[in-house]
């Protein structure tokens, strides 16, 4: 009668201990990251802002030539400059129909660009001389749930 009892048991335990195993392996064979991309575009409603006025405007200085034993060179070649960004997208669609959805939000013209280290067409307005000026722009920006993740970068001139 025992050995009865054993011989159920065996084959019993067997088959539990098989199954428990294969779960196991198929939660342990994922091994690829998880990636998001968040181009999502969502209509939302929301009145137009214009930017905001910056009441002292700073003439923009344009480098003289500087004369060294008779050889004239540019002081700067490049000007360093700062932009809002608005979103980045995978696919030039999704980047057009973000700017056609929320361009009347502002008088700002929402350009888009393809941005070839991260491979995204990303959409910006134009950039402006200070970075407290496009922060400015960037916290107005703000206000709009369409605009909520923007930030502000420095591009080269």
């Amino acid at each position: 009668m025992k050995h009865i009892n054993y011989l159920l048991l065996v084959p019993l335990a067997f088959l539990f201990a098989c199954v428990s195993a294969e779960q196991t392996a198929d939660q342990t064979e994922k091994k690829t990251p998880d990636v998001y991309v968040f181009d999502d575009v969502k209509k939302v409603e929301e009145p137009k802002i214009d930017p905001p006025k910056v009441e002292e405007q700073k003439p923009e200085v344009k480098p003289e030539p500087v004369k060294v034993d008779s050889v004239i060179t540019d002081v700067a070649t490049s000007v360093k400059k700062f932009t809002v960004q608005l979103g980045a997208f995978t696919t030039k669609e999704r980047a057009d129909s973000f700017v056609k959805e929320h361009q009347a939000k502002t008088s700002l013209p929402l350009a888009i660009s393809f941005n070839a280290k991260t491979k995204f067409f990303v959409v910006q307005v134009p950039p402006y001389n200070t970075k407290e000026e496009a922060d400015l722009i960037r916290d107005n920006l703000r206000k709009f749930s369409a605009f909520g993740d923007s930030f502000t970068i420095s591009v080269e001139n």
